[in-house]
């Protein structure tokens, strides 16, 4: 069986280790899935892929000195891809009425890899709605002295070594999973980037 056949014929894995229910949030016919913690000034998180499903250290740790908001953009974790989606201005416009309907008026917006791309897009869009943005290596960003890398076109190992610094810290996260598991997962999470 492949990742593919996989994919359309069963829930896909999701690693056990840090997995926490999320809340949702119907926006658009759509139901955002997020997860939320904490007191104080508002920070929202735009995940990379292959980081959904979790509350994961880093977000404990800040969810203790802010309101720290983790969505999950369509076709990631447990958030579906509507028929209707496009592309990143969708994305924009259904993290608005996402961020009106959680009565968020002003806040700080982080964007992880893609997350990043997300939340350059959304500030070009909604820059009212921001106190700060935070870009943590975007992915899809295009400048002219440096087209990037496509992700795309990297192998399993090049891509594991652009994702993280330290692999150990990869098997941390994926802990609880088989090979083929962690590869639906990741198939997943990427064929939704790939959108």
């Amino acid at each position: 069986m492949s990742y593919i056949d996989a994919v359309e014929k069963t829930d896909v894995p999701h690693p056990p280790k840090y997995y926490t229910e999320p809340s949702f949030e119907e926006v658009c016919g759509v139901p955002i899935a997020y997860r939320r913690q904490g007191e104080g000034e508002i920070v929202v998180f735009m995940h990379g892929a292959g980081f959904t499903r979790r509350w994961i250290p880093m977000y404990e740790l800040l969810s203790k000195s802010v309101d720290f908001i983790a969505p999950e953009s369509p076709g990631f974790g447990e958030t579906p891809m509507p028929d209707w989606f496009r592309d990143f201005s969708d994305l924009s416009i259904i993290y608005d009425q996402f961020f009106t309907q959680l009565e968020l008026d002003k806040f700080h917006l982080i964007g992880y890899s893609m997350g990043g791309w997300a939340a350059s897009e959304f500030a070009a869009y909604y820059p009212r709605r921001l106190k700060s943005l935070t870009l943590i290596t975007p992915v899809g960003l295009r400048l002219e002295d440096n087209p990037g890398v496509d992700l795309f076109q990297l192998g399993p190992e090049d891509l594991m070594d652009r994702l993280f610094n330290d692999k150990e810290v990869m098997a941390e996260f994926m802990e609880g999973m088989d090979d083929f598991d962690e590869g639906i997962h990741l198939y997943s999470e990427f064929s939704s980037s790939a959108r």
